[in-house]
């Protein structure tokens, strides 16, 4: 698969035009927009179907295997990261429903937390199913503890320690992933939703959904913890960690994100996430720090964790639950959001536009390709879901193998900055347009008005230049060329006419371009 690379800046460059008065004696500046550079954008490059009511995701960042919890379906489906394809689904009907899943990369083994049928109070037994993601089968499973809300899980990478929320009493909350036994050490209660670690310094960070606070605890004495308030924010849902920064992101249900200084367990700022409610995902790309938040109304929020601020908003399917980032390999960067009202999962990437002719006529077909390097399987072909030329929208719009689409250009002039508009929303700029002068053209009718012929017509491309008509009359056998010449007016349009009774056939030409014949009728 061809792939073409160009040089991108991240975002879309649309130059500004400055509006300068004219002045007497000086021409007005010209308004017509300049060479645009190409830049890259974020998109939701493949959907992968998957079973019902997937809720959350996770990766192990070895082998770039993902793993989806379909909870009404009670399954697993295992994602082949390299293929963007379902590779195997694993059955967990014996156990429950499954919520949360969370993977140890050097081990291969899967966490999943699942729940019975809830009791007359909304409460349910929870256990934790262990999958040898070598052969993709239950190896084990922990019972212990209920809850009343979707259990979490998070896993200690280094020490092989296992995290497990929401317990109602917690007293069963740290798994040892060694001997797959409930570490019963644990003397603090909490009524505890998300978790998260830290694996350069092993801290734990619990979050306190109904009190609106998160307990910071010590992964080496798991009893020594600190509690946070996390901003005076309510229903905290989800937790994050920018391992090299040590910087916590919170996700609150009201559609804000709080963001914590992990050194010195102190809040730090409020991101408001704009005309967001219920978020409930969050995940963090250690490479380039930016921080993605699953939004209950079908989208994903982008934030720039350099500067703690929102940047963008993808679309994405109905109802999205998990977020999770491809943190190494080629796949690096890739987003993975489950959407549970869709059955699917939305897989977003970095794409960068480019056209295959940067000049031509209004009608041509142009191509526009896109460098997709974080994965080597062609995207979906609703990736791109429209092109505009200077704001004219193209039309013709076709996907081609090769991550290619072909468009028919909309009319225009000059040179113009070219647009893609990407599923998801966002838009990226391929380049600039330099239209060419169109196509020389003639067309004509012919009248009579008893004695005299008119014809009258319109000329393209031929604006200075000079026409001459040709005749034929009767008995003639070719067309002769006339004496007069035409010189079209500055839309085109023209005259010419004659006196004659005869028959004549009639065309206009300009060198090798020629109009139509028209044959005007003997008086």
């Amino acid at each position: 698969m061809g792939r073409i690379r160009i040089v991108i800046v991240a975002g879309c460059l649309v130059p500004a035009v400055a509006l300068v008065p004219a002045t007497v004696g000086s021409a007005a500046p010209s308004l017509e927009p300049r060479s645009v550079a190409a830049t890259s954008t974020l998109a939701v490059i493949k959907t992968i179907d998957v079973l019902e009511d997937p809720q959350g995701v996770a990766i192990n960042n070895v082998d770039d295997t993902v793993y989806v919890t379909n909870k009404d379906s009670k399954h697993v489906s295992v994602i082949n990261g390299v293929t963007g394809t379902v590779a195997d689904t694993i059955s967990l009907a014996d156990y429950g429903f499954p919520t949360n899943v969370a993977v140890n990369d050097f081990d291969d083994t899967v966490y999943i937390t699942t729940q019975g049928p809830p009791d007359d109070i909304g409460y349910a037994d929870v256990t934790v199913v262990v999958i040898n993601g070598r052969v993709g089968a239950v190896d084990d499973t922990i019972s212990g503890g209920f809850a009343a809300y979707q259990p979490s899980v998070a896993v200690n990478q280094v020490d092989d320690t296992v995290y497990v929320t929401h317990f109602y009493d917690n007293t069963n909350l740290v798994i040892d992933g060694r001997t797959n036994r409930w570490n019963n050490e644990t003397t603090f209660t909490g009524f505890f939703q998300g978790v998260a670690v830290n694996q350069v310094d092993d801290t734990v960070y619990l979050i306190e959904y109904e009190l609106g606070t998160m307990r910071v605890m010590n992964g080496r004495n798991i009893n020594d913890t600190t509690t946070i308030t996390v901003a005076a924010e309510y229903d905290p849902w989800a937790v994050a960690i920018n391992q090299a920064d040590d910087t916590v992101y919170v996700a609150n249900e009201l559609g804000t994100v709080s963001v914590i200084n992990g050194r010195t367990n102190t809040w730090d700022t409020t991101i408001t996430v704009a005309e967001q409610y219920d978020l409930r995902g969050v995940a963090v790309d250690q490479v380039d720090d930016t921080v993605y938040v699953v939004n209950d109304s079908g989208s994903v929020s982008v934030i720039n964790g350099r500067t703690n601020t929102w940047d963008d908003t993808i679309t994405v399917g109905a109802g999205p639950r998990g977020v999770a980032v491809d943190g190494s390999g080629t796949n690096a960067g890739l987003v993975y959001v489950t959407n549970s009202g869709a059955d699917s999962v939305s897989v977003i990437g970095r794409v960068s536009p480019s056209l295959g002719s940067t000049a031509g006529r209004a009608g041509s077909t142009v191509t526009v390709a896109l460098d997709v390097p974080q994965v080597a399987y062609d995207v979906d072909d609703a990736t791109i879901t429209s092109v505009s030329f200077g704001g004219r929208r193209a039309t013709g719009l076709a996907a081609r193998t090769g991550d290619a689409w072909n468009l028919t250009v909309p009319a225009g002039t000059g040179t113009v900055p070219v647009t893609v508009t990407f599923n998801g929303g966002l838009t990226a700029s391929a380049g600039s347009f330099t239209y060419s002068s169109p196509k020389p053209s003639i067309t004509i009718t012919g009248t009579r008005d008893g004695q005299r012929i008119t014809v009258t017509g319109t000329a393209t491309g031929l604006a200075g230049k000079k026409l001459r008509p040709w005749i034929r009359f009767p008995g003639q056998s070719t067309h002769s060329m006339g004496t007069a010449f035409i010189t079209p007016a500055a839309d085109g349009t023209f005259t010419w006419s004659r006196k004659t009774d005869k028959r004549t056939s009639v065309y206009i030409a300009h060198g090798e371009t020629k109009s139509n014949t028209v044959i005007i009728r003997a008086r």
